[in-house]
């Protein structure tokens, strides 16, 4: 399956987007480097050491042409670090990064975030979430009608969810 992928560590929220033209492949890769303890990316290694491997959660978030992998990959990153910490940021390449904002202002879709990142944001379950979508309390859309519901929430919800969350832990009586 060509695409894009998350690891995310499930005791920090923070994710790690990734590329791949055989991501069954590339998740095994992950995964040999970080029990061996030479992952190229430090800050995920130092999260695997410091935690066990079920704190970890591997997901495909985009299926897509092998084309479009550098671009979306970028797109991702970009988009997901507007909602919460991501292990690599996409500064590494600038001239990359300036033509993934373009297209991303030009596709509207991309700029929302998978709904199991947010549920990870905001502190709920992923079937929560799910069902905040299909009651209608959530904007969200779905990406793939291949798999089971993969819905993306548009950045303008996910920060009116986060200011939600924000102002219910403001109340009086809340902790």
């Amino acid at each position: 399956m060509i695409g894009i992928y998350s690891i995310t560590n499930t005791k920090n929220g923070r994710i790690y987007i990734g590329a791949s033209e055989d991501i069954d492949r590339r998740w095994n890769e992950h995964r040999t480097y970080l029990r061996r303890g030479k992952h190229s990316n430090p800050q995920l290694q130092q999260d695997w050491n410091q935690q066990q491997e079920k704190d970890f959660d591997f997901a495909v978030i985009h299926t897509c042409q092998a084309e479009e992998l550098t671009t979306l990959e970028l797109q991702t990153i970009i988009t997901m670090q507007r909602v919460c910490d991501v292990y690599n940021k996409y500064e590494s390449n600038p001239e990359a990064a300036d033509e993934a904002r373009a297209q991303m202002s030009q596709e509207d879709w991309r700029s929302g975030a998978p709904a199991q990142e947010v549920a990870q944001l905001l502190k709920i379950s992923a079937r929560t979430i799910r069902r905040m979508i299909e009651r209608g309390s959530v904007n969200a859309y779905k990406i793939d009608s291949t798999a089971k519901s993969v819905y993306r929430i548009p950045r303008a919800e996910v920060e009116r969810l986060l200011a939600e969350r924000e102002n219910t832990r403001n109340q009086p009586g809340r902790k």
